[in-house]
């Protein structure tokens, strides 16, 4: 059996709980420290929302140039 097989049986026979929609979530604001909540946020706030509008604009700056 190569490795991706037994990679792929390992996911696929994992032992405990089965994972739902909630787990993400109730991880997430149990693991982190206060501090790495205060920098997400931080983090968070300066973070571009529109990429792709910044790309097509590039590209068509770009193509203007050509």
């Amino acid at each position: 059996m190569g490795s991706v097989d037994e990679a792929d049986h390992q996911v696929l026979s994992r032992d405990g709980p089965t994972p739902t929609h909630e787990s993400p979530t109730a991880a997430f604001t149990k693991a982190p420290a206060e501090e790495t909540r205060v920098r997400a946020t931080e983090v968070a706030a300066s973070m571009c929302t529109d990429g792709a509008r910044v790309a097509a604009k590039s590209l068509l700056d770009m193509a203007g140039r050509a």
